[in-house]
């Protein structure tokens, strides 16, 4: 078996004792560099899928400093927010347009503060 999480705190140590999950491999969340490649590899794979261009090129200097921290899920949700909020946009009326280094700063800007209120429910500072 093969588990995740990104909650090492939360695990119940009878799930990691001997004979159990024993096997534990630490993944880093991704570095600027790694951030860039999975960005690409994701923007390449949503318009392959699509079978046109989604993206117009992002402005790295801009958008990966505000992503420092994020893992390949957060950016993955990233993109898929910035793209879902362009089509409805362009189902508004809005004239259909590439998903640009703007609409990405806002989709991180948003993501980031759900996270965060995500992160205060968990741990009960909101409750």
């Amino acid at each position: 078996m093969i588990a995740s999480t990104s909650r090492t705190d939360a695990v119940d140590s009878a799930l990691v004792a001997p004979g159990r999950l024993d096997h534990l491999v630490e993944v880093a969340l991704p570095d600027a560099d790694e951030q860039r490649e999975i960005l690409e590899l994701l923007k390449t794979r949503m318009e392959k899928t699509a079978g046109r261009e989604l993206f117009e090129p992002i402005d790295y200097r801009k958008a990966l400093p505000m992503m420092g921290g994020m893992s390949g899920a957060d950016i993955t949700e990233i993109l898929r927010r910035a793209l879902e909020e362009k089509v409805h946009r362009a189902a508004d009326g809005a004239e259909a347009s590439l998903v640009s280094t703007q609409d990405l700063l806002e989709a991180i800007d948003r993501y980031k503060r759900v996270r965060g209120v995500v992160e205060k429910i968990r741990y009960g500072q909101y409750l």
